[in-house]
């Protein structure tokens, strides 16, 4: 068995705590590893809050092409579509 590795460090009072992961190349084989701050990288792994941000930037990078069409875009008649007086709209 290979022999465990250091997580922590003792700087003054400082405790500096990480988590080991491995590279991986294109043939899954182990290329090295990298040290990732723990306070950040420690915490269980939530998939719903991946699923929600992957989510949002999906959506804003996406591209709307259509505009709805307005009332001199649509085919049909140029009827007049609500008389002047008297509906209690304004002008």
């Amino acid at each position: 068995a290979p022999a465990p590795r250091k997580n922590w460090d003792l700087d003054g009072d400082t405790l500096n705590v990480w988590v080991e992961a491995d590279f991986f190349d294109e043939n899954a084989a182990t290329n090295g590893v990298c040290a990732l701050p723990a306070a950040v990288f420690g915490e269980p792994f939530r998939r719903d809050v991946v699923h929600d941000c992957v989510k949002w930037q999906r959506n804003n990078r996406r591209q709307i092409h259509r505009a709805s069409k307005r009332r001199g875009d649509v085919r049909g008649s140029t009827r007049k579509l609500y008389k002047q007086k008297g509906t209690g709209r304004a002008r």
